[in-house]
């Protein structure tokens, strides 16, 4: 690899390395790319260079027809994984992950100015890393991913990224200002990983990826049907460093706009600090969004990571993995706890006791039933009602209550509190993001602290749900938490989207989870059953 970026930045007359040629000149042959095209797309502006791809991926521009044996790569492995690959779309979608067409875009995206950049890639969540503090970004291998630090740097954002190799000091371009590249080789993992945490702690944001082959610190999880080990070492600094960490990703929509995505931070419901339950736990949850990802976006996988999935996540001829030592070969791999079992183990605790347990039943809960938006005798679905004190007062006002939670434990002493009041009052174990675990039909619904404890992966499938379970014209009272850093807008274009198709937002406002002593800034929404 070290000597084909050499030889890319020779070729472009980038660098003085003229002498490694040939691992270039090699790739050029494979795909039978003459050195007059590869010069022709070298010299070419970004706008065009992205419309010059497009017509390769309909077929129409016959100069560059060798760039399609990517794309012919890429369906005949997504086929062999059940995909169904059609339409020139999905061909642009293989196509810009190439990794020869990523290192002739990044060429060209590193001279742009932010305003430039923003005209050809679509940002959100960018104000996730505007805090004082610092952020953790987890990368993976989706779409055209090496693109993600030096957009960003170019767009302000301070960078500190964590990569095998640095493939713009290789191709002799010049990093944007802002962005630190720490190179990382097994001799220097704990160096590497010692100097991202002073830099996280010093508020800059660092860039790492979480589906790489490379790196120590591997876990085996779950990742579509079959185990496949991920690397943990993000999780354990953001945890460590005690700063938020959000998946990053980055796509193309088959017409040539990419658009790059900062997602919400991952493991809303962890409590301390870098345990190995932690981390494994957040990582598990970084693993249900990529997977999320590859289900719902299958265009943006690239060949590399097909190929790989095909050989059972190894590399071309390499060995089956061994646990070292007798250990290894007599501890079974441990199994991260889920998130269900997570919450089980505090709500089966009964010193159980965090600080917005003590906060008492919420304003806007309180403002909902005084504005008639909740009545007595109104059906009254709460989601993730954890020890029922919510619910509890909902029913006092007359209404007819249904609360579900999906920790047993939970439920357990919702109902040693309340379960004798004699109102109509009812809890029931249920996940919500499960088709019919919950059956009836409700006239309004509440939600605080359920959703933004959610990975990901779920939320479509909660929103989806509780739109069968509410009638038309239902209301739905949602409290969300603000993370640290994270700004309001932001949150509330992200809820807006996940609830557009089958709710109008009615208000939106600023709440408080907490108390005077432990202030939980959040966002409150009335939203009402039936899309805008």
């Amino acid at each position: 690899m070290r000597k084909l970026l050499a030889a890319f930045a020779a070729r472009l007359g980038l660098s003085r390395r003229a002498t490694i040629v040939d691992p270039l000149q090699r790739k050029l042959d494979r795909m039978g790319l003459s050195q007059a095209a590869f010069d022709a797309l070298a010299a070419m502006g970004v706008s065009e260079f992205l419309a010059t791809l497009r017509q390769v991926a309909k077929g129409k521009d016959t100069r560059f027809a060798a760039l399609q044996l990517p794309i012919e790569g890429a369906n005949e492995a997504a086929v062999a994984v059940g995909a169904a690959p059609e339409g020139e779309g999905y061909a642009f979608q293989r196509l810009i992950s190439e990794q020869l067409v990523q290192f002739l875009l990044m060429q060209k995206l590193v001279r742009l100015s932010p305003g430039e950049m923003a005209d050809v890639v679509r940002i959100e969540g960018l104000g996730r890393l505007t805090g004082s503090g610092g952020a953790m970004l987890v990368g993976s291998h989706f779409g055209p991913a090496r693109l993600v630090p030096p957009i960003l740097a170019i767009m302000g954002v301070e960078l500190t990224a964590i990569a095998p190799i640095d493939f713009q000091d290789l191709l002799a371009i010049e990093h944007p200002q802002g962005l630190r590249m720490l190179e990382l080789t097994q001799s220097s993992d704990l160096r590497i990983l010692a100097e991202a945490q002073r830099d996280l702690r010093r508020g800059r944001v660092v860039h790492s990826t979480g589906d790489g082959l490379r790196g120590g610190a591997k876990q085996t999880f779950s990742f579509l049907g079959a185990p496949r080990d991920f690397t943990t070492s993000y999780a354990f600094l953001a945890l460590s460093a005690g700063v938020p960490c959000h998946p990053v990703f980055i796509r193309s929509d088959g017409e040539g706009q990419l658009a790059l995505e900062i997602e919400r931070p991952l493991g809303g419901d962890i409590e301390g600090g870098a345990s190995a339950d932690n981390t494994a736990a957040l990582a598990r949850d970084y693993v249900m969004r990529l997977e999320h990802r590859w289900r719902s976006d299958f265009g943006n996988v690239p060949l590399r990571s097909l190929q790989l999935m095909r050989n059972g996540w190894q590399k071309p001829n390499a060995p089956a993995p061994a646990r070292k030592g007798l250990l290894g070969r007599l501890v079974p791999i441990r199994k991260p706890p889920s998130r269900r079992d997570r919450w089980n183990a505090r709500w089966a605790r009964r010193d159980y006791a965090p600080f917005w347990l003590s906060a008492g039943v919420p304003a806007p809960l309180v403002g909902a039933v005084a504005d008639g938006h909740f009545r007595p005798g109104m059906r009254l679905l709460e989601v993730g009602c954890g020890q029922g004190e919510n619910a509890f007062f909902a029913a006092q006002q007359g209404l007819d209550v249904l609360a579900v939670d999906f920790a047993e434990a939970a439920i357990r002493r919702a109902r040693e509190k309340h379960g004798q009041s004699g109102l109509r009052l009812d809890y029931r174990v249920a996940d919500i993001t499960r088709p019919h675990a919950v059956e009836g039909s409700f006239d309004c619904a509440f939600d605080c602290g359920c959703l933004h404890a959610m990975p990901g992966s779920e939320r479509d499938a909660y929103a989806r749900n509780l739109a069968v379970l509410l009638e038309e014209g239902a209301t739905f009272l949602l409290l969300h938490k603000l993370e640290p850093g994270e700004s309001r807008e932001g949150l509330e274009a992200d809820l807006r989207r996940l609830f557009g198709a089958a709710f109008a937002v009615i208000e939106a406002g600023d709440a408080d989870l907490g108390h005077a002593g432990h202030p939980q800034p959040a966002i409150a929404l009335l939203l009402r059953r039936g899309a805008a």
